[in-house]
Parts: structure tokens; sequence; C-alpha cells
């Protein structure tokens, strides 16, 4: 998984989905690739720990983290702080 995250990330790749994968592996291909990475996570996620998010964040070189609380695991994608955080991010790494 880790020479596949390197091989998007030479191929120009600007983001890689880690998810349903366990959080040491995601945090270590997290810390192999330089891409600008922004976790998005709510705190109260019922599928995923919140301290998943955080451990991967911490292993990022070039990361942000964006941490919600109350819209758990399904609902997050759509609420517009979330969206205006991810197009703020998106725009500052074109």
């Amino acid at each position: 998984m880790i020479s596949d995250a390197k091989a998007l990330e030479a191929a120009g790749c600007f983001s890689i989905v880690l998810e349903k994968i366990p959080a040491d592996l995601a945090a270590r291909v997290a810390k192999e690739v330089n891409i600008p990475v922004l976790v998005i996570h709510d705190k109260q996620d019922e599928d995923v720990p919140v301290n998943c998010a955080e451990h991967i964040y911490k292993h990022l070189p070039n990361g942000r983290i964006f941490i919600t609380d109350g819209l758990g695991h399904r609902k997050i994608l759509g609420d517009k702080t979330t969206i205006q955080h991810i197009l703020a991010f998106t725009a500052s790494e074109i």
C-alpha cells in the first residue's frame, strides 16, 4: 500500500483516501507521502474514533486537520462549514 501511495504521489495525485484500513497502516502511508492532506473528522463519529484521525494527522509531513462536533460519520461531508474548509484547503493548494 505504501508503494501504491508513493506511485500515486509521483503521478501527481491530488489526494489519497485512507479509509477502512487499520490506523497504524494509514499512519505509515501518511508518513511516506508529501502531498497536501486535509484530515476531516467528527468527535461523535461512531464508526471511527477521532483519535484515529489525530494519529494519522500527526504523521503527515504536509497535513492539516479539521475536527467537527455533532456530525457523526455520515453528515460531515454535507456540512456547509466542512465544505468551506475543503474549498479553502483546495484553493490554497492549487
